[in-house]
């Protein structure tokens, strides 16, 4: 049996309907709440579940961690994964002139996300833990526009094309000081969640 099949079972054991699920988690949740597309596309399969879904999944349906996934069938992470351009996973906003579309799965050891930066954008200040067996590591690619990449505030200019890669675990932020919109894309290692929500 697979995790969508097992929510559904649940959910029709229960006599809950997808309503009442997406209903219990707003109650719980507020608008970290899973939305109810979300919790259609759980049913149907069609995108890998996060631990933090899991969580709101479980909650929803009123079973622990282990009646959800218990016996299940594992599926081993693909060799190969593609996001097609009207299918990508997840939308992040930084602020209102910053977002972000992740476009890697989580079962790689890097995690990519195309960041736009509308004129005058930028993100705030981060740095990712050292201390681990690989230190954190980004790469910039600009696709479109300028950016400004601040590390330990030191700037460094980038063109369209142009690459920037360095040590995360310093203090950084992204910014687009021109008047057009800019994108970049960011890979990231080790793969961790997205860039928190401001």
């Amino acid at each position: 049996m697979e995790l969508k099949d097992r929510i559904i079972k649940i959910r029709k054991e229960k006599r809950l309907r997808i309503k009442d699920i997406h209903d219990r988690l707003l109650e719980t949740f507020g608008k970290e709440a899973l939305s109810y597309r979300t919790l259609l596309r759980s049913e149907q399969g069609s995108h890998e579940e996060r631990d933090s879904t899991l969580y709101q999944l479980c909650v929803g349906l009123g079973v622990s961690l282990k009646e959800l996934t218990e016996g299940l069938k594992k599926t081993e992470a693909a060799d190969a994964y593609l996001v097609k351009f009207n299918k990508r996973k997840e939308h992040v906003i930084h602020n209102e002139n910053v977002y972000a579309d992740v476009l890697s799965s989580n079962s790689r050891k890097f995690y990519v996300y195309e960041l736009t930066l509308k004129a005058k954008g930028r993100t705030k200040p981060e740095k990712d833990p050292s201390g681990e067996k690989t230190p954190p590591e980004k790469l910039l690619y600009v696709t479109k526009g300028k950016i400004n990449c601040v590390i330990d505030n030191k700037a460094f200019f980038l063109r369209r094309n142009e690459t920037l890669t360095f040590d995360s675990s310093h203090e950084h932020y992204i910014e687009n000081k021109a008047t057009k919109k800019s994108r970049c894309l960011v890979v990231q290692n080790p793969g961790r969640l997205p860039p928190q929500v401001i």
